[in-house]
């Protein structure tokens, strides 16, 4: 599947990360494309005892530049690889944009970038 350029690009930043026995919950703000200044929070749960695969779920959040508000509830799977994780989400937002989106994590540097693609 051709999924094209992404519509939406940005840089989050990690401002909180809550670790657990069993999953890790990360919130992250900053701006992606269209959708403005954006938050998220996304948890992890490891898929095995390696904790190198997880299964991921999450909400966000967007203030648009006309002030509107867009909400999403995001869905995915990822992979680590020492202190990276790329996840892909996919994500359905009230607007009734339904996206691929693509995280990019460094844990170290407490920082994510993110490319979003349309499914249509």
């Amino acid at each position: 599947m051709d999924l094209g350029a992404p519509f939406a690009e940005g840089t989050m930043t990690i401002t909180s990360v809550t670790i657990g026995k069993n999953e890790s919950t990360f919130n992250c703000e900053g701006t992606v494309g269209k959708y403005g200044s954006g938050f998220a929070t996304m948890q992890l749960r490891a898929s095995d005892d390696s904790r190198a695969t997880y299964e991921t779920e999450g909400s966000a959040r967007a203030l648009m530049e006309d002030g509107t508000m867009v909400s999403g509830s995001l869905r995915g799977v990822g992979r680590r690889d020492e202190g990276k994780l790329k996840l892909f989400s996919v994500d359905n937002a009230n607007n009734g944009d339904q996206n691929l989106s693509v995280w990019e994590v460094d844990i170290l540097n407490k920082s994510a970038s993110l490319k979003v693609y349309a499914l249509r």
